[in-house]
């Protein structure tokens, strides 16, 4: 993320919304916007030792101040500086209106605009019984 920091253009800012989210945070977001509950989530991935190490990242671009969320086109172009900066980083990331990573965002049941993971992750999280 850095790098794409650096990358975006001085007319777009750009901020980072959300990365580690612990169980309470996980488990209190709106079902509207996540089925994901702890510990499914990359935003919940710790390593061995408990450290949170999130594998995902809310991102927004910022307009005067205030973030755009209807602008999808502007997020779509800050998504293309992302994986510009992916590409430079060598990290494979997964967009949030293409999770099956098949290039087309129009099969999709959610589309999370400002939201990236990470292809593969380094420890995903287990699945909570």
């Amino acid at each position: 993320m850095r790098r794409a920091i650096k990358m975006t253009p001085i007319s777009v800012d750009l901020t980072i919304v959300w990365t580690f989210r612990n169980k309470a945070e996980q488990n209190g977001i709106d079902p509207r916007f996540t089925n994901a509950r702890w510990p499914s989530s990359y935003h919940n991935a710790e390593l061995d030792d408990g450290t949170p190490c999130s594998e995902a990242v809310d991102f927004a671009p910022l307009v005067n101040g205030k973030i755009p969320w209807a602008d999808t086109k502007l997020f779509a172009y800050v998504a293309g500086i992302i994986y510009a900066a992916a590409v430079i980083e060598d990290v494979e990331l997964v967009w949030g209106c293409d999770f099956d990573n098949d290039g087309d965002t129009t099969d999709q049941t959610l589309a999370d605009v400002g939201h990236f993971q990470r292809k593969k992750a380094a420890k995903r999280p287990p699945a909570e019984s």
